[in-house]
């Protein structure tokens, strides 16, 4: 372990209570019958057309995406993981949205978009909870205002400004004032191996609606103690999509 992989751990254990959510769609499936299940392993690869294209555009590796803080606008159901598991696959983040980027729904000055990315991007996942450490001290009060969706502050290079936040970095945060979407100064996580629900599993927000139907389709399979055992002790029920302060005694990371 290096000197910054130590750093980073020492972050995670004594400052860092930030969840790592993925967000999903499973329940009943509108116009039929059928009934789509959490799976039990998120596969990198698994996304839609539009990822694939990010990926392309971007030169990405195939991944399994998270956001730290954040429980992100898709799906019906967010599974939060425990921060650790930054350090449990290969993989990469970047302070924004990839694909918010690649479809230009964050407001960038003209120019190569994949250079910007490359430019910012935390290539070893285990330097991720530093990086992540400096970025909240240069521009947010604390970790609650960065989770709660507050718009960021230009850092003038004061406490905090460290070896990640400074150069680019600031001079992206200065351009959040002109985007009104929070993708675009929130951490998106990129695993670049699958990843079992179970490993380092937090919390499983869905409504009371989904809960309801995957008890009953869980019932008829032979998946029924999987999801008694290891997932329904999880479920946190709540409105989806998650009021901006709901929940937040709870789950202070989830809005």
């Amino acid at each position: 372990m290096t000197n910054s992989d130590r750093e980073s751990r020492a972050v995670l254990e004594e400052k860092t209570d930030v969840a790592i959510f993925h967000v999903t769609s499973v329940g009943e499936v509108p116009g039929t019958k059928k009934v789509r299940l959490l799976p039990k392993e998120f596969l990198r690869g698994a996304g839609a057309a539009r990822t694939r294209d990010v990926e392309a555009g971007l030169r990405l590796p195939r991944s399994v995406y998270f956001y730290a803080g954040h429980a992100g606008p898709f799906g019906n159901v967010a599974v939060a993981f425990e921060p650790e598991l930054a350090f449990q696959k290969p993989g990469s983040a970047t302070p924004f949205d990839t694909g918010g980027v690649f479809y230009e729904y964050i407001n960038l000055p003209k120019g190569d978009r994949r250079e910007y990315v490359s430019s910012l991007i935390v290539r070893d996942l285990r330097q991720f909870w530093k990086a992540f450490d400096e970025y909240v001290r240069c521009h947010f009060d604390d970790a609650c205002a960065y989770c709660l969706g507050e718009k960021p502050q230009p850092c003038e290079g004061g406490q905090g400004h460290g070896d990640f936040c400074s150069g680019s970095s600031c001079r992206h945060a200065a351009r959040f004032a002109d985007n009104a979407d929070r993708r675009a100064w929130t951490w998106e996580i990129q695993m670049h191996g699958d990843v079992l629900v179970h490993t380092s599993l937090r919390a499983i927000y869905m409504d009371q609606p989904t809960v309801e139907a995957l008890s009953q389709a869980y019932e008829k399979l032979p998946d029924r103690e999987w999801w008694l055992a290891t997932l329904k002790k999880k479920v946190q029920r709540v409105s989806f999509p998650v009021p901006r302060n709901a929940e937040i005694a709870e789950a202070p990371c989830l809005t």
